[in-house]
């Protein structure tokens, strides 16, 4: 089934409140096909003010037995709630260890109520590269509360707070003096403290603890976080802490935080998106280079360019423009000149070679990472010698270097562009290149080269 039909079928299970076409939406999403997520983000108006409740913390704290009486109270108060629980992704399979599982099982018919396992795909912060994507999903689909509790498995989920516009920190008596270890992280960041298993020795310690850091971390704003004891197995606190959550969204709201809080999500969103194409990109380049010696990685990072281009649908005008390749001088005699620039100047300059495609021997002047380019003509009939006669020495061209030539050149056509010639022709030390006619580049001859890198 194609994109097309596939995202209007989509479309028609979001307007019936289908949550199986919900699902088949978020696995299109884990398999990174972004353009399914513009087209419904463009298609379906999302809920304006949504609310995004990150829960983090370390294993054993009982953060989904939280999540699930925190659900309860929440469908009290009429709203439609997607769960997004975090897991670490199996390096053999790159699925969630714990399986797409249902944690609150008492919701999972809800209509009201989405439960998702989300892989984290090695991402770096505690989070999938796609999470935000399957946020935009949910929110599109008409969930207004998303919760994401994310994965506690030896690293800070830093990213959360990114995510979230209220990110709730659990912890548990049992950690003792090992809540030391959050200090630089994530008690800098959280908006709310909880210690869960409230009723277990220590309890009492490790809100003195917090309550410590809290005074020694810089003042933040006006908001000071609450740090609240609960029993979630009893649901005793359960209601203190939906009153903090909605005390901390009013905050953000009269504030105008919650507009920082929605551009940093943009931002990541984008972040997030060339990650994850840059690590599709580069598992295939490596593939692709595994038995050749590289010495220069700069071929690597072309090769994972052109594979992010043409991931990216075949946008003709993805040509990429790495630089300025050259200037080109028109010169009577190249011999005449190298003095100037190799005695003179001190620049190194290349040995001249003859290109028979255009009539012409060309020595390159190395200069930083760019070059000048001399021309001298080789017959009266080529482009230079009829330049010379009319114009006399002087700059002659600009050469940007591309990625992709054919891409580049298939670009100009398709625009109306005047190129010089109907083909790609070979330029000098084996390059590819084409000229542009000036009469479309405002009075410059431009050229276009891809640069041959020996493998």
């Amino acid at each position: 089934m194609n994109l097309t039909s596939n995202v209007e079928r989509l479309i028609e299970g979001f307007e019936n409140k289908d949550k199986k076409a919900l699902a088949r939406a978020m696995t299109l999403v884990e398999e990174g096909n972004s353009e399914l997520v513009e087209r419904i983000r463009t298609l379906r108006k999302s809920v304006e003010e949504p609310w995004i409740i990150g829960i983090t913390g370390p294993p054993g704290v009982g953060k989904s037995t939280l999540i699930d009486k925190l659900i309860g109270l929440l469908l009290m108060e009429n709203r439609q709630i997607a769960v997004f629980a975090v897991d670490p992704s199996s390096k053999i399979s790159g699925g969630a260890i714990l399986g797409d599982r249902v944690r609150m099982q008492r919701y999972a018919v809800d209509e009201n109520v989405f439960i998702r396992s989300v892989a984290t795909r090695g991402a770096g912060g505690g989070v999938s590269h796609h999470l935000i994507d399957m946020i935009d999903m949910v929110l599109a689909f008409g969930y207004d509360t998303v919760i994401v509790e994310t994965v506690g498995a030896g690293q800070i989920d830093l990213d959360i707070f990114d995510i979230s516009d209220t990110t709730v920190l659990v912890l548990m008596p049992e950690q003792g003096d090992g809540i030391q270890t959050y200090k630089a992280g994530m008690t800098e960041m959280a908006d709310i403290f909880v210690i869960n298993k409230a009723d277990k020795q220590g309890a009492d310690k490790i809100a003195e603890q917090l309550k410590v850091m809290r005074s020694i971390t810089k003042a933040r704003d006006e908001w000071q976080p609450p740090i609240l004891k609960v029993i979630s197995t009893e649901n005793i606190g359960i209601d203190m802490l939906l009153r903090e959550l909605q005390r901390h969204r009013r905050y953000l709201l009269s504030s105008k935080k919650i507009e920082v809080k929605k551009r940093t999500r943009r931002l990541m969103r984008v972040r997030e998106g060339i990650l994850s194409r840059f690590e599709k990109a580069l598992s295939k380049a490596l593939e692709n280079l595994a038995d050749r010696e590289i010495d220069d990685f700069d071929e690597v990072y072309i090769e994972i360019v052109k594979d992010i281009l043409a991931e990216g649908g075949g946008n003709e005008k993805q040509m990429l423009i790495k630089g300025i390749s050259h200037i080109g001088i028109a010169v009577e005699k190249i011999a005449d000149k190298i003095g100037f620039y190799r005695d003179i100047l001190g620049l190194k300059v290349s040995e001249a070679e003859l290109v028979e495609a255009y009539k012409v021997k060309v020595a390159f002047v190395e200069i930083g990472k760019t070059r000048l380019e001399l021309l001298e003509p080789t017959s009266e009939e080529s482009s230079i010698a009829e330049f010379l006669k009319n114009k006399g020495e002087g700059i002659h061209h600009i050469a940007f270097d591309v990625l992709d030539i054919e891409k580049a050149f298939s670009s100009m056509k398709k625009a109306g562009i005047r190129v010089l010639r109907d083909s790609i022709s070979k330029g000098a030390h084996g390059s590819r290149v084409f000229f542009i006619h000036p009469k479309d580049t405002g009075g410059i001859l431009m050229e276009f080269v891809e640069e041959v890198h020996d493998g």
